[in-house]
């Protein structure tokens, strides 16, 4: 089984949000929450991504919080992030 994503940034960031129930537009992420839950990233790091997830679909904007743009996971972004944590628990027996 191969995951959807190539990068541990991008894993981390499709987990944080199916963990933290960020899938709709009501309850989105900011960059900065998601930079403040995973350790050691930059903002143009996960900018990257978030605009890659964007572009495929996992993602979608929420609600703007003042200026900040925020964003939560797509119905399919949410099954690659289930599929993420099946290959890790298949794979860590």
């Amino acid at each position: 089984m191969n995951i959807p994503v190539e990068d541990s940034i991008e894993i981390n960031i499709l987990l944080f949000l199916s963990k933290s129930n960020k899938i709709s537009a009501v309850n989105p992420a900011s960059i900065y929450e998601i930079m403040d839950a995973i350790q050691n990233t930059q903002y143009h790091s996960v900018y990257k991504y978030l605009q890659k997830f964007l572009k495929i679909g996992y993602i979608d904007y929420g609600i703007k919080r003042g200026k900040r743009k925020t964003f939560y996971l797509t119905n399919e972004g949410l099954n690659a992030a289930n599929q993420v944590r099946k290959f890790f628990k298949e794979n860590n027996k």
